[in-house]
């Protein structure tokens, strides 16, 4: 869409996807430099979250949370037991079933990047004035808001 015909919104939506996609990618990139032998991908990372939240989750459902296909978990399940983040256990309910559990140096790992990425995102906010950090903080329910509609479904134009 040419910049000049574009309604307000959809310039306000371009700018919060390339602003947020930034922000990640930033944040991502600052954190990484510290973990050089063991560079994860960020689908990686969130399924190292996703067990972090809910120990004993299975494929399936951590497939279905992070909105990916059971393959494709699957797939990253077995890059992460490979390099010793994440472990297998059958499923006591179901005996064709697996349970994922960080192991602990899935637990550190994942313990680390969450604090170095607050610790990121702490030190770039202090270089902020005042009012851009209230702004910052007045926008955070509208955003969360903005999350729920999307994952709800994509509203109509």
């Amino acid at each position: 869409m040419d910049r000049d015909t574009a309604t307000p919104t959809t310039t306000l939506g371009a700018e919060l996807f390339r602003s947020l996609a930034g922000f990640r990618r930033e944040v991502r990139r600052a954190v990484r430099s510290e973990f050089p032998a063991q560079l994860l991908t960020p689908s990686q990372v969130e399924v190292l979250g996703c067990v972090r939240r809910q120990p004993g989750i299975g494929v399936r459902d951590a497939a279905a949370l992070l909105r990916l296909a059971p393959n494709t978990v699957s797939t990253i399940v077995g890059q992460l037991v490979d390099v010793g983040f994440l472990r297998r256990e059958p499923d006591p309910a179901d005996a064709r079933a697996v349970c994922l559990r960080l192991t602990a140096a899935g637990h550190r790992r994942v313990h680390v990047w969450r604090d170095r990425s607050t610790q990121t995102v702490d030190r770039a906010l202090e270089s902020l004035d005042a009012e851009e950090r209230a702004a910052l903080a007045l926008a955070l329910p509208a955003f969360r808001h903005l999350v729920e509609v999307i994952a709800g479904g994509t509203p109509s134009p």
